[in-house]
């Protein structure tokens, strides 16, 4: 797994396998033990009246694109993440289109009765109208230039230090080969609507544990493999 933050190309097949396989296994490890809680609120007597939120901050790459973990450039792999909401102010729905984690704060204030109408948000709540211009940042895999993208009407664009790159996700739903010499004017409508000061924030990079204790945290997340 070193090997894999350090040098990804020199991860084998069947390394690459094992390390899928331990991510599945943390993937169970997860769903076991959601499966107890929801079980027990169910017995407790919980459930009905309570309001649950589950995602995640980030997916996973296995070498998709050439990288390993998701320090990375911002392709579906690590964008793409589980969202459910169980909440009893409304009936089931199925969102089908894209969302951001900003969402979720306007979403759970909006459920409370809080108006969020003055409120600094960048989200806006979850249920709220259809399409979204969903914009993420990520980790360059070699300096610390900026990483952006934006996500919509079909299109995946993605700048990494420089380097830009256009999906067609019809098409090319695995973001394999960039469209963006063909396509110059989606090209620049990406380029107006995501804001400037996304393309000159710098990667964060690694940073030297405070402490021992620091470094043993950050040892517990993975971060001091790289």
């Amino acid at each position: 797994m070193e090997t894999a933050g350090t040098e990804p190309g020199a991860v084998t097949m069947r390394e690459n396998e094992l390390i899928r396989d331990l991510y599945d296994s943390d993937l169970r490890y997860c769903s076991d033990h959601l499966d107890r809680l929801f079980d027990f609120m169910q017995r407790e007597g919980l459930w009905n009246g309570t309001e649950l939120y589950l995602t995640s901050d980030h997916g996973e790459e296995f070498y998709d694109h050439g990288m390993y973990y998701h320090r990375n450039v911002p392709y579906d792999e690590l964008l793409n993440v589980p969202l459910f909401v169980k909440r009893d102010t409304a009936d089931p729905d199925h969102v089908e289109e894209s969302r951001e984690l900003l969402d979720l704060a306007p979403t759970i204030c909006a459920d409370h009765g809080v108006d969020v109408d003055g409120l600094p948000f960048r989200g806006r709540n979850l249920f709220d109208g259809e399409s979204r211009e969903v914009i993420a940042t990520g980790s360059a895999a070699i300096d610390d230039a900026a990483v952006v993208a934006g996500r919509w009407d079909g299109w995946k664009y993605i700048y990494d230090g420089g380097d830009v790159r256009l999906y067609d996700l019809e098409a090319d739903p695995e973001e394999r080969v960039s469209v963006a010499d063909a396509n110059p004017e989606t090209v620049r409508s990406f380029e107006a609507t995501i804001p400037d000061g996304l393309f000159d924030l710098e990667s964060p990079g690694t940073r030297t544990p405070d402490d021992d204790v620091d470094e043993e945290r950050l040892a517990a997340l993975g971060y001091m493999e790289v």
